[in-house]
C-alpha cells in the first residue's frame, strides 16, 4: 500500500472514532435527562398516590364510622320505641356490614356497634337507661301525714307504720287493733320564743297566784298575739297543784269589745287527762297541755289562755307562777269568778303568767294498739308493745322488751313524693292529648292522656295503662272492674292521677305489668285532692293487690274487709276488719311516669367512640 493511502485511512478510522465518541457522549446526555426527567416526575407523583392512599383510606374509614354510627342507631330506636332486638345484630350499611352487641339489665343497656371496612375499623359505644322514678316508702305499709293515722277493731297493719301524727286504734286486747312491725309517731311543733312569759318571781314578791281556792280569784286567763298564722298544738305552764284539783284549759278568741275571753272556746283540754298533764306535782314544774286538733290562730290577733277550775276550793286548786313585771308586753293576765259568765266581771293584774306556746302539728302519739315490734313517740298511752319502747311520757305501760324514758322525740319524715313532681307526671300525661270524660266499657288501652273531665271504668271492664293519665275531676272503679299496667312496663310501675275524688267499688282492683314475671310492678294511685282530715280523697271498699294508694293532702278510707298493700296519705282511715299487707316487693319500687307511645322511657346517659 502507498504512503498516501495509508494516511488517508488512518484519518478515516479516526473520524470514525470521533464520530462513536460523539454518538456516547449524545447518549449519556439522553440517559441523563431522562434520568432528571423520571426523577422530577417520581417527585411529583409519590405525594399524589400518598393523598389518594390517604383519600382512599379515609373513605373507608368513615364508611366504616357511619356504618357503625348506623348500627348503634337502630338498636337505640328499636330498644326505646319497645321493638324486637337480639343481644347480636349484624346490620348492612350500603356495602359495610355494622355488627351489634346489647348487653345489660332491664333498664339499663350497653350498645357496641363496630365495622369494618378494607380493615379501617370504627367502634361505637352508647349507653341507656329507663326514664325511671324510684318510691322509698321506706319499708312503711302505712306512711301518714299529719292528719295521723285511726285504726278500728279487727284492723290490722302487717308491716311497719309512720306517722307525723296521732296513731290511735280500738284497744290492745283481743278484737282490737293490732301492727306487726313498728311503730313511729313523729312531733311537729315548733316553741314560739316570742310568745311566752317565762320567768317566774318569787312568792316573797307576789309570783302565786291561787286558782281556783277562793272566790273570785276562780278562773284566771292570759292573752297572747300570736306572731305567725300557724296551727296551736299546746302550751305550757310553770303550775304546782294541791290535792288533786281539776281544771280546763281554753283557748278563745278576745271579745274585743270587753277586752277580755270570749265565752266560747276554740279548743279545750282536761286538766289531769292522761300523758297532757301526768307531772302535775306538789312543786313547781312545767305542765304541757296538749290540743287533739288545736285551731289555727292568726298572726297579729289577740287569743286568750282560760285556766278554768270548777268552783272554789280552799283544800283543792293549782298555783299558777307569775312574773309581777310586764314581761311578756303584748298580753295582759286576769282573774274572775266564771269565765263563762258574760256578765262576770273580769279583774285585771299587774305582770304577766308564766306560760309557753307550742304551734305546729303537735306532739307524736300512739294509744290503745298492740304493736308487735318497737314504739316510738312523745307519749304512749295504753299501748301493748312486744318490743322497745322509746318516750317521754307512758300511760299504763305494758311493754315486752326495754323501756327508754326520756327519748327524743322522732322528727318528721318528708311526704316520699313531692307536688313538683306529680305536676310533671301530669304534664308527661297531657303530652299524649286532651279527651272529656270517658266511660270504660270493655278491655280498652289508654294512655298518656289528659282527661278534662271524670273517669269510669265501667264494671268488670279492663283498663290497660300505656302511658301517665291525669283525670281532672273523680275516677271511679266499679264492681269487679281493673286497671293495670301494659306489659312494657316490665318491672316498673305505671301510674294514674286525679284531682278529685278516687272511688274502688267492691271487686274493683289495680296490678302492675305482670304479677307473676314481674313481682314488682305495681300501679300507683294518687289524688292530689285538697282539704286536710275534712276532705275524703281515696275510698276503697275492696281488695287491691299491687297497688299503691298515695294522696297527700287529704284522707284515705279503707273499708269493707279490703285488703291492701301500701298506703300513703295526709290522714288514713282503716275501718273495722280491715288489713295493709305490705310485702318485700314494695321495697325500691319504680315507676316509668313517661310517654311509652312517645318513646320517651329510654335515654342516653353516654355516648363515646371506643375504637
Amino acid at each position: 500500500m502507498s504512503f498516501f493511502k495509508k494516511i488517508k485511512r488512518a484519518f478515516e478510522i479516526k473520524k470514525m472514532l470521533a464520530l462513536q465518541d460523539r454518538g456516547a457522549a449524545i447518549f449519556i446526555i439522553l440517559l441523563l435527562a431522562v434520568s432528571i426527567s423520571l426523577i422530577v416526575i417520581l417527585g411529583f407523583a409519590t405525594p399524589l398516590v400518598r393523598e389518594f392512599q390517604n383519600a382512599r383510606n379515609n373513605l373507608h374509614t368513615t364508611q366504616a364510622y357511619y356504618a357503625a354510627e348506623s348500627g348503634n342507631e337502630d338498636a337505640y330506636y328499636r330498644i326505646k320505641n319497645g321493638m324486637q332486638v337480639g343481644s347480636f345484630e349484624q346490620i348492612a350499611v350500603g356495602s359495610a356490614i355494622s355488627s351489634v352487641s346489647i348487653t345489660g339489665s332491664a333498664d339499663s343497656k350497653t350498645i357496641t356497634a363496630s365495622s369494618s371496612v378494607f380493615s379501617r375499623v370504627r367502634k361505637i359505644e352508647t349507653k341507656i337507661n329507663k326514664s325511671i322514678y324510684t318510691v322509698d316508702l321506706k319499708q312503711q305499709a302505712v306512711f301518714s301525714g299529719v292528719g295521723g293515722i285511726t285504726m278500728g277493731a279487727g284492723a290490722e297493719v302487717q308491716g311497719n307504720v309512720y306517722a307525723s301524727g296521732k296513731i290511735e286504734g280500738a284497744g290492745k286486747g283481743p278484737g282490737g287493733s293490732i301492727i306487726t312491725g313498728d311503730v313511729v309517731s313523729s312531733s311537729n311543733l315548733v316553741e314560739d320564743t316570742n310568745v311566752q312569759a317565762t320567768v317566774c318571781s318569787n312568792p316573797a314578791s307576789g309570783g302565786d297566784m291561787l286558782v281556783g281556792k277562793t272566790s273570785p280569784k276562780i278562773d284566771y286567763a292570759q292573752s297572747f298575739i300570736p306572731t305567725e298564722t300557724k296551727q296551736i298544738s299546746s302550751v305550757s305552764f310553770y303550775i304546782k297543784e294541791n290535792s288533786t284539783p281539776l281544771s280546763t284549759i281554753h283557748i278563745t278568741e278576745d271579745d274585743m269589745a270587753n277586752n277580755r275571753p270570749l265565752t266560747t272556746a276554740l279548743v279545750s283540754q282536761t286538766i289531769p287527762s292522761g300523758y297532757a298533764s301526768s307531772s302535775v306535782g306538789v312543786s313547781y314544774s312545767w305542765v304541757t297541755v296538749v290540743f287533739s286538733n288545736g285551731p289555727t290562730l292568726n298572726a297579729g290577733q289577740k287569743y286568750w289562755i282560760v285556766f278554768e277550775t270548777t268552783n272554789s276550793n280552799g283544800s283543792k286548786y293549782f298555783t299558777w307562777c307569775r312574773n309581777v313585771n310586764d314581761v311578756y308586753a303584748s298580753g295582759t293576765a286576769m282573774y274572775s269568778d266564771d269565765w263563762k259568765d258574760i256578765g262576770e266581771t273580769w279583774t285585771t293584774f299587774a305582770g304577766d303568767l308564766t306560760f309557753k306556746t307550742y304551734f305546729g302539728y303537735g306532739l307524736g302519739v300512739i294509744k290503745d294498739v298492740k304493736i308487735e315490734g318497737t314504739a316510738k313517740a312523745n307519749a304512749i298511752d295504753d299501748v301493748r308493745v312486744d318490743e322497745n319502747a322509746y318516750y317521754q311520757t307512758i300511760v299504763n305501760p305494758d311493754v315486752g322488751g326495754v323501756l327508754y324514758p326520756g327519748s327524743t322525740d322522732p322528727t318528721p319524715i318528708e311526704m316520699p313524693i313531692s307536688d313538683e313532681d306529680i305536676a310533671l307526671w301530669k304534664q308527661d300525661a297531657a303530652q299524649g292529648g286532651v279527651l272529656g270524660s270517658q266511660v270504660v266499657a270493655t278491655t280498652t288501652s289508654l294512655g298518656p292522656k289528659k282527661i278534662v273531665g271524670n273517669l269510669t271504668v265501667d264494671n268488670s271492664a279492663v283498663l290497660t295503662i300505656t302511658g301517665t293519665i291525669y283525670v281532672t275531676g273523680d275516677i271511679l272503679l266499679d264492681n269487679n272492674s281493673k286497671v293495670k299496667c301494659d306489659y312494657f312496663y316490665g318491672s316498673n310501675g305505671c301510674m294514674i292521677i286525679s284531682d278529685g275524688l278516687f272511688t274502688l267499688q267492691n271487686g274493683a282492683s289495680g296490678e302492675g305489668s305482670d304479677p307473676v314475671a314481674y313481682p314488682k310492678s305495681n300501679i300507683m294511685f294518687i289524688s292530689t285532692r285538697e282539704g286536710g282530715n275534712s276532705v275524703t280523697a281515696m275510698d276503697i271498699k275492696n281488695n287491691a293487690s299491687g297497688v299503691i294508694f298515695y294522696a297527700p293532702h287529704a284522707a284515705i278510707l279503707i273499708s269493707n274487709n279490703a285488703i291492701v298493700e301500701a298506703v300513703v296519705g295526709y290522714l288514713l282511715v282503716l275501718d273495722n276488719n280491715t288489713r295493709v299487707i305490705y310485702t318485700s316487693d314494695l321495697d325500691d319500687i319504680r315507676f316509668t311516669p313517661r310517654n311509652i307511645v312517645y318513646g320517651d322511657t329510654w335515654v342516653v346517659n353516654s355516648w363515646s367512640e371506643i375504637e
